[in-house]
């Protein structure tokens, strides 16, 4: 890809980002427990890449999961929170076929969708763009009422530099709190709009 592409920057080589966000309890105290002693999987390649949470999976095609893959898929998802599956190549009827397996779609109203596709939203910026989409620290789907299981992000071209995507592990941040703290917002809730 030449310098003076449109869509200059490196490939991806098709990344899936899988984010888990339904709650559960997390027994930890400085490092979320799958990534120190990850499990096993038959039909994959599982490897955590931080002490906190994400799993490199390899040797797995997304688009062609018997049921017991899948199962395995979301075992890694509950386990480490974040999935990077690299080598991926989805239409968008595969990357819908594969949300689905998931739970229902949701569209997202506040950004384009991909023509003919309205659950899948494209995220596009240009080399002269100065703000990206999303830019700022922020969660995923947390304005819906009842947010979905999870998110997908199907990275196909990214620049050089920036365009990062960062992850974290609010299980764990909320173990790492003083008890103290934890004790005076246990009851609170959060209103996201």
């Amino acid at each position: 890809m030449s310098r003076n592409s449109p869509l200059y920057g490196r490939k991806l080589a098709d990344t899936l980002s899988v984010m888990y966000q339904q709650t559960f309890q997390l027994q930890a105290t400085t490092a979320h427990p799958p990534q120190q002693t990850p499990g096993t999987y038959e039909r994959m390649t599982v490897t955590p890449n931080s002490g906190a949470l994400g799993a490199d999976v390899t040797d797995v095609d997304l688009r062609s999961l018997d049921n017991i893959t899948f199962g395995e898929v979301e075992r890694a998802l509950t386990d480490h929170l974040v999935l990077f599956v690299r080598d991926q190549d989805f239409a968008p009827d595969d990357l819908k076929a594969f949300g689905r397996r998931f739970g229902p779609l949701m569209k997202w109203p506040y950004a384009d969708n991909l023509p003919g596709h309205p659950e899948i939203t494209e995220l596009r910026s240009e080399p002269e763009d100065k703000y990206n989409f999303g830019g700022s620290w922020h969660q995923d789907s947390l304005n819906y009422e009842r947010p979905p299981k999870v998110t997908m992000l199907y990275a196909v071209e990214c620049p050089p530099v920036g365009g990062d995507t960062s992850y974290s592990n609010q299980y764990l941040a909320w173990d790492m709190l003083p008890d103290d703290l934890r004790a005076q917002l246990g009851d609170r809730k959060a209103v996201n709009s």
